[in-house]
């Protein structure tokens, strides 16, 4: 069980960078300068601060869901499954990182956020866009980059401990030191019950005599999760170190109707990140730099539907699979000028997939392999007094999946499969500082994304048949916009506008053969478009009010063709066309008030748009409220009621000739049949010195 491990020395650009003007960057103290996104460069980026204290955050997915482009899908909240889609991509198209190592696997390319907890985050960095150069060519619908915390100066202690409705609770302890060495640790429980009710419609939409109210059973999840970070600093030398483990152990209930509860079914996920780096100024004279990043990964998730599962849709295998993971990232940049950095970056993945059903050892497909190595090569230039920057770049990637000697999918023998591709991803950015309160700016780029080694290879005929000639999907992505910022002594204001616009060619969909299913290529004529806007907003009133609006304007059209000829043209499912989240918060001295809806308008389940297949609009409301820090100890006690109105029931329109404008009522869902709870309250306290 050998993995290809390449190393490939790079760098990142310290004094290079110091000496070609970049602009204004925000840094906060407890940051590496050279970690931050440059706020002056083309990307569209949303930076999120990790360390805000709040009632209810307990993972990833609770701090970005209100964010312009974002849009979550949970199976049923309190911990459970919870995918990313960002201006309408599919989950599969985003890519996630922590402190630049992929998290996307090459058997599963979804992450699922809710197994990301915050504790040990400083921020998270949200590219809705073309996102940098180092987040590789899979990117086609945006990347998420989390940044944990790296220590600062002095000794620093933090705890907290909370709990709330459906029986949350949660406790962190961390500790952060800076100087020489610098070294930050966390660690952190949450779990639920999560025994929320729920209005069950039976399973049948046109018939309301089974309605009821039914309480989510199995639906409890308890998670433990470490995070460690040490890293110094001598001359022009810096390295870091870091460690981010972490388990969960989870009930999965299945579909909400009361027929179908699995009442024993379970999910148990690990994982283990350990990453490095390296980098030195003046690698090569007085305007090279270098930097080198090493990872590794080992995942495990074993799922045992339990009894009753196949009633819940669920497989009668019981699986256990492992992943290991490894890989080496390498940048080095020169300043050619002033006014121009030019960089080159290397990198090298390799990944073993390892899938096994505990009932049906016989029939395991046998390990896959993936190899991926990347060359990149950027240029950075500012013209005009640095009010014009140019950033173009091209990537190339090779890729290399392979499924080991093993049974096929009815048993027969087989010598194993491949999968070999190489493209080119180039991309271009701009932007154009008009004034110094109103800046332009655009992307273009092409990007890839190979197919997971389960939709190339299958798992043996249980779930996913095979498909060894599955194409990548070809995606161009552009964007363009405007940001308006005006900051004054008694307040600030901004204002984000941006249209953006993406093809998909050879999109990867699911298609039901027999009992199981086979990834396919949709048609490229036509190919899958989605366009759209974003709006965001924020304003600050002196230290007492701040209000923000995020909006964001989707039209999606499905390629459809062949078998699915009944989609051409229809929107894609799961994308709502129009989402609004709207804030304010009020602070007088340690106390502070604040007030949160989130809108989101219907949208269809199935990429036909059949009648009364929605996904039915909704308007959540949430309230806050905080006191602190005080004492010497900066107690802070948060609370948090989410879902103030209590919404459990929406009405779903019908449609179709027979039941034209009449409604059905339907519980409140991301996912069909997987309902979502109804007012919850949260309350954490916290310490810090």
């Amino acid at each position: 069980m050998s993995i290809a491990v390449a190393a490939l020395v790079a760098l990142l650009p310290a004094r290079a960078r110091a000496q070609l003007r970049l602009g204004p960057i925000a840094v906060d103290a407890e940051r590496e300068p050279d970690d931050a996104p440059d706020a002056d460069a083309p990307p569209f980026v949303t930076i999120i601060d990790a360390k805000r204290a709040s009632a209810r955050v307990a993972s990833v997915a609770d701090l970005v869901e209100s964010e312009a482009g974002i849009q979550l899908r949970s199976q049923g909240g309190l911990g459970a499954f919870t995918s990313v889609s960002i201006r309408g991509s599919d989950p599969n198209e985003v890519a996630v990182f922590i402190d630049g190592v992929p998290l996307n696997r090459a058997a599963a390319a979804t992450v699922d956020l809710s197994q990301l907890p915050v504790d040990g985050l400083e921020r998270i960095e949200i590219y809705r866009g073309v996102p940098p150069l180092e987040f590789g060519s899979d990117v086609v619908g945006g990347a998420i980059n989390l940044v944990t915390r790296k220590g600062r100066a002095g000794e620093h202690y933090r705890a907290s401990v909370g709990g709330g409705s459906f029986g949350t609770r949660s406790a962190s302890v961390g500790y952060s030191t800076g100087g020489p060495v610098h070294a930050d640790v966390s660690a952190a429980y949450h779990g639920t019950q999560g025994d929320f009710t729920y209005y069950d419609y039976g399973g049948t939409q046109l018939d309301t005599s089974d309605d009821r109210v039914s309480r989510r059973q199995n639906n409890g999840f308890d998670q433990l999760s470490l995070d460690a970070t040490v890293g110094g600093e001598s001359g022009p030398t810096r390295w870091s170190l870091g460690a981010h483990g972490f388990g969960k152990r989870q009930g999965v209930p299945g579909p909400g109707y009361a027929d179908a509860p699995s009442l024993t079914a379970r999910l148990d996920t690990e994982r283990l990140v350990i990453d490095g780096s390296a980098e030195r100024t003046g690698l090569i004279g007085r305007s090279v730099d270098g930097r080198v990043d090493l990872y590794a990964v080992w995942e495990r998730s074993a799922f045992d539907p339990g009894d009753g599962a196949r009633g819940a849709g669920y497989l009668v295998g019981r699986t256990d699979n492992q992943t290991l993971a490894a890989g080496a990232r390498g940048r080095l940049a020169a300043a050619a000028s002033a006014h121009e950095l030019f960089t080159i970056l290397g990198s090298v993945d390799a990944e073993r997939f390892w899938p096994r059903d505990l009932r049906n050892l016989a029939e395991d497909p046998g390990p896959s392999t993936r190899v991926r190595a990347g060359l990149a090569v950027g240029d950075e230039i500012r013209l005009a007094r640095d009010r014009v920057a140019l950033s173009p770049a091209v990537r190339l990637d090779a890729v290399v999946s392979s499924l080991a000697p093993g049974l096929d999918v009815r048993g027969a023998q087989q010598t194993g499969s491949s999968s070999a591709t190489a493209f080119a991803s180039p991309r271009l950015g701009a932007r154009v500082r008009v004034t110094d309160w109103l800046a332009l700016k655009g992307n273009v780029g092409w990007f890839q994304r190979v197919p997971t080694t389960l939709e190339l290879f299958g798992d043996g005929g249980a779930f996913m048949l095979p498909h060894p000639s599955l194409q990548p999907e070809r995606s161009v992505s552009g964007d363009v916009g405007a940001r308006l910022a005006i900051e004054r002594a008694q307040g600030a204001a901004s204002l984000e506008g941006t249209f953006f616009g993406r093809e998909v060619h050879g999109f990867i969909i699911l298609s039901p053969r027999g009992n199981a299913l086979e990834a396919i290529n949709l048609p490229d004529d036509p190919p899958v478009h989605v366009l759209g806007a974003e709006a965001i907003f924020r304003a600050r009133l002196g230290r007492a009010l701040s209000v923000g609006a995020d909006y964001t304007l989707l039209q999606s059209s499905n390629g459809g063709g062949g078998q699915l000829a009944d989609a051409d043209g229809k929107q894609l499912p799961y994308v709502p066309r129009h989402r609004l989240s709207a804030r304010a918060q009020l602070a007088f001295g340690p106390f502070s008030a604040g007030y949160e809806v989130l809108y989101t308008s219907d949208a269809w389940r199935d990429m036909a748009n059949t009648d009364g297949a929605l996904i039915p609009a909704r308007a959540l409301h949430s309230i806050s409220a905080s006191a602190g820090p005080f004492g010497r100890l900066g107690i802070t006690l948060a609370i948090e009621i989410r879902n103030l109105a209590d919404l459990r029931v929406v009405p779903l329109p019908l449609g179709g000739t027979t039941h034209a404008g009449e409604t059905t009522p339907y519980p409140l869902a991301d996912l069909f049949d997987y309902p979502l709870p109804g007012r919850a309250l949260y309350a954490t306290l916290t310490a810090h010195n």
